[in-house]
């Protein structure tokens, strides 16, 4: 039975989007062996992206997070507005602007 996601995703760009049921899945996983090693793949780079949301999430205080968000995301911060950044990192948009602001006169 299918029930609504209770995620709200939006596209901002755009984009190209494959929506499977799971009996599709199924087949293309049982068919497909290109399409069983790019989910392996895409499972891995999930895992490991969610380990390191974690890490920063309990680990780092918002400076932290956002010059980590710059040193691996440098090409997203002139393709989203900031208050999306400030969400991707669990900060304000405030306190993003404060950070950025302390940065650039250090």
């Amino acid at each position: 039975m299918l029930s609504p996601s209770p995620y709200n995703i939006d596209a901002v760009e755009d984009c190209e989007l494959l929506v499977l049921n799971q009996e599709h899945h199924q087949q293309l996983l049982n068919e497909v062996p290109a399409f069983v090693k790019m989910v392996r793949v895409l499972d891995t780079k999930h895992h490991i992206a969610t380990q390191k949301r974690i890490h920063a999430s309990i680990g780092m205080d918002a400076e932290e997070k956002y010059q980590d968000f710059v040193t691996n995301h440098s090409g997203f911060l002139q393709r989203f507005p900031q208050n999306m950044i400030a969400s991707y990192l669990g900060i304000s948009p405030e306190t993003l602007t404060r950070i950025r602001k302390k940065l650039l006169y250090k």
